[in-house]
């Protein structure tokens, strides 16, 4: 797994808790076994290198607002041009469609669209964040 950050790092590297390196707990579980690479997607070079990258990839998963890839000619047909058998993932907060397709997607702001937040907890408690 190659995972591609924007310049600075993914941000969950500093999330919440961290050790004495300065680096999340969260981070060391999400990150673990993975190589990363720092590219800043709106330049040409860095998107070239994705479809160089994606050439020899069974699998490229996004997490972007719909459209962001085909921006950056990062979509289906892009990627598939350059190799036809990798499977396109995509994996937005709302859906690629609809009413609430632009909005960012955030897990806590999905949750409680979803009404997650609302069942878990304690009757006696606030809402708790699984």
């Amino acid at each position: 797994v190659i995972k591609v950050e924007p310049p600075g790092g993914d941000q969950i590297r500093v999330f919440r808790n961290v050790d004495a390196s300065g680096t999340s707990w969260w981070w060391r579980s999400i990150g673990r076994n993975k190589k990363s690479v720092v590219m800043d997607l709106k330049k040409p070079g860095a998107q070239q290198a994705v479809r160089d990258l994606c050439k020899g990839a069974d699998v490229l998963l996004e997490n972007f607002r719909p459209g962001k890839m085909e921006s950056w000619g990062l979509g289906p047909a892009e990627i598939e041009a350059v190799n036809e058998s990798i499977v396109y993932t995509r994996v937005s907060g709302y859906g690629q469609d609809g009413p609430y397709a632009p909005r960012p997607g955030f897990a806590s702001a999905c949750e409680a669209m979803g009404g997650f937040r609302y069942v878990n907890g304690f009757e006696d408690r606030p809402s708790v964040r699984p």
